[in-house]
């Protein structure tokens, strides 16, 4: 992925925040928003357990939930942080955008 599109991609991701009650950002491997500013850092053992262990990792700093999950996006690893609570109204939110986001061509 070019780099225009890798901010094109952190940009709709972010979009996502207001209507899923959460603050989502694309970081790289090393635990960087490759978007707007993380809301506060992510704890290194975080990005290293969801790096190396392929699956989700949850943690708290600062006072806030944050789940690292490892994506693919073109054959291109990323990690998608999530901050604040997810709870099943979140997935459903983020199920419902689904339709949405295929239109879109993302």
């Amino acid at each position: 992925m070019q780099d225009s599109e890798i901010h094109k991609l952190a940009s709709r991701i972010e979009e996502l925040s207001t209507d899923l009650g959460v603050v989502l950002r694309l970081i790289d491997e090393e635990g960087k928003s490759l978007g707007s500013e993380l809301p506060c850092t992510i704890p290194s053992l975080s990005v290293a357990l969801a790096v190396n262990s392929g699956t989700r990792s949850t943690t708290s700093n600062e006072g806030i939930i944050i789940s690292v999950i490892p994506i693919i996006v073109r054959g291109k690893r990323f990690l998608l942080a999530v901050f604040g609570e997810v709870t099943s109204d979140t997935g459903y939110k983020a199920l419902s955008k689904i339709p949405e986001l295929l239109v879109r061509g993302i």
